[in-house]
């Protein structure tokens, strides 16, 4: 005869203090399903952790640019310039920022 199946208390288990239960329940997962998992990841990715990096860099370069183009024409006014050197040293500031941040971790 078989043996019966243990019947187990998980409050009980709970109850008690130094007891860590971890409980997991994992179906299987086909070829189908785990690309499509993958492309979704990587859609993701791209979205939330890439597009905001390229779009605050493009309008980094293009302020800068911005400021370049300023600072080289001759029809500008003073404060025009003025305020094209304070929008250049704050660009150069951030990027000097980044820089040394990203070194010092």
């Amino acid at each position: 005869m078989p043996p019966s199946p243990k019947q187990l208390d998980v409050n009980k288990l709970f109850q008690e203090g130094d007891v860590k239960v971890d409980l997991q329940v994992k179906t299987a997962e086909d070829d189908q399903e785990k690309a499509l998992r993958l492309r979704k990841d990587f859609l993701g990715f791209l979205v939330k952790d890439l597009a905001p990096y390229l779009l605050a860099m493009g309008f980094v370069v293009a302020i800068g640019w911005y400021c370049f183009v300023v600072l080289n024409r001759s029809g500008s006014t003073a404060e025009e310039k003025q305020r094209a050197w304070s929008a250049l040293s704050a660009i150069l500031g951030l990027v000097v920022g980044v820089i040394t941040g990203k070194g010092i971790k």
